[in-house]
């Protein structure tokens, strides 16, 4: 016997997958939704960290302890926990073994209703599209998971590696939590686009010109000029490259707090344990955000705190291939969000 469903599954739906260079399409049958599950109705697919996982959309049917959902405007987070587990009961939720497996880019797919995002009022940012709130689902959201885990706090000086997409949202995020940030950004295209976005930074250091002692001593500079509430600094790395971490490390100074975001495991980097230990520093890794932080992103969407067009970019579904290859070589700056074809 089928379990009771609220709503209705789609007649239609289709999954996209990339061979030999090319956006296949096949359709797809959709699982029906257990008790507290829910079918997502995709109205943008982010190609982010987990391309698939990073989705906005309308839920179009619920199981029997999920029916409050249906109709809602959501934002799906990259990681689901179980939220059972020891290691989710202390909030390591990352490492929880029994997330819900995400499938590939998608019309359609079935998710715990638990950590949910509801985008519904108060939530919900006039102005907006749907589609783009699918930024929320890891490009700001680990963004902003890597400030509160740097406990990042009014008058801090935030030093932010790599002027990428996940790198400008972090810098809006700063900045509206009350901080001073410099960037540090070795490509001359990301360093105009800082001023073309219209970010309110201190201070842009070309990540090439200085070493690790010169850069070091610039942003304590900049901290006593600002007149900084801490003499520690809060280093926020978004490149998630061996080169990016390695700046980062170099940065890191005495009390400083180092958060890494996740990236490319090719590459050796160093680590400075003893002047970790010695002088009282932090390296904290952030892979993904908490969803317990969601409701405070979508929040600061709200309150114009942070600003989403112009960072992200419509593709339809069937471009995933051709999306994907100019994320990979760097030629596309915005994040792309695939939607359906209108």
């Amino acid at each position: 016997m089928s379990p009771p469903l609220k709503g209705e599954l789609p007649a239609q739906a289709a999954l996209f997958t990339v061979a030999a260079g090319r956006t296949m399409q096949r359709p797809l049958e959709v699982r029906a939704p257990s008790a507290g599950e829910v079918v997502v109705q995709v109205a943008g697919s982010a190609l982010g960290a987990a391309p698939g996982a990073e989705i906005s959309g309308v839920v179009v049917a619920a199981g029997e302890a999920a029916g409050e959902w249906l109709g809602r405007r959501v934002v799906v987070p990259r990681i689901l926990p179980c939220g059972e587990c020891d290691r989710c009961r202390r909030t390591r939720c990352f490492s929880c073994d029994q997330q819900a497996q995400r499938g590939p880019v998608a019309t359609h797919e079935t998710v715990p209703a638990r950590y949910l995002l509801s985008l519904e009022p108060p939530l919900w940012p006039e102005g907006v599209a749907l589609w783009q709130m699918a930024a929320l689902a890891d490009a700001a959201a680990v963004a902003y998971a890597a400030l509160v885990r740097a406990q990042l706090g009014p008058g801090d000086l935030c030093a932010i590696i790599g002027a990428g997409v996940r790198g400008r949202l972090a810098a809006r995020l700063a900045r509206a939590m009350g901080a001073q940030v410099v960037m540090v950004e070795s490509d001359p295209a990301l360093r105009e686009r800082i001023s073309a976005a219209g970010l309110d930074v201190r201070e842009v250091i070309e990540g090439h010109a200085m070493d690790g002692v010169a850069a070091r001593a610039r942003l304590a500079a900049v901290a006593q000029e600002s007149g900084a509430a801490r003499l520690e600094f809060r280093i926020v790395e978004t490149t998630g490259t061996p080169a990016g971490r390695r700046r980062a490390l170099d940065l890191l100074g005495p009390g400083d707090t180092a958060a890494l975001l996740s990236g490319s495991d090719e590459g050796e980097v160093t680590v400075p344990l003893g002047a970790v230990v010695d002088e009282e520093a932090q390296i904290v890794g952030v892979p993904a955000c908490h969803p317990d932080l969601y409701p405070e992103l979508a929040a600061r969407v709200v309150r114009g705190e942070l600003l989403l067009e112009g960072e992200v970019r419509a593709r339809p579904f069937t471009d995933l291939a051709e999306a994907l290859a100019g994320v990979r070589t760097g030629h596309i700056r915005e994040l792309p969000i695939l939607v359906p074809a209108v």
